[in-house]
């Protein structure tokens, strides 16, 4: 489970929806008419979305008898599905200030 609600920071839009969706379900594997129905969007706006997703290579497709669509695993995005990863990361910004180690060097 992702702790970012991408709706609220993009819009509602069908590719935030898509993405929320694989974020917080990264092992899913759909085809075009399950996820439509999954993130509440016509198959129309899903199958554009995916598009467009699939050249930004966040989401992988297969064109067998059915479209099938999961997650890219190794974009960037993707680690925000690994709970300690996405921790140690809020862990380190709030711990430790961005410019502390900067500015003790430069103090004599």
């Amino acid at each position: 489970m992702v702790y970012v609600n991408l709706e609220e920071i993009f819009g509602d839009t069908a590719e935030s929806r898509i993405v929320q969706h694989f974020l917080d379900n990264p092992n899913d594997v759909v085809h075009l008419s399950e996820l439509s129905r999954k993130v509440g969007k016509s198959k129309a706006r899903v199958s554009d979305a995916i598009k467009r997703l699939e050249k930004g290579r966040f989401l992988l497709v297969e064109n067998k008898n059915i479209v099938i669509i999961r997650m890219n695993k190794s974009h960037p995005l993707a680690y925000l599905t690994e709970k300690d990863e996405f921790e140690k990361a809020m862990e380190r910004s709030h711990n430790k200030p961005y410019f502390s180690s900067v500015v003790l060097k430069n103090v004599k």
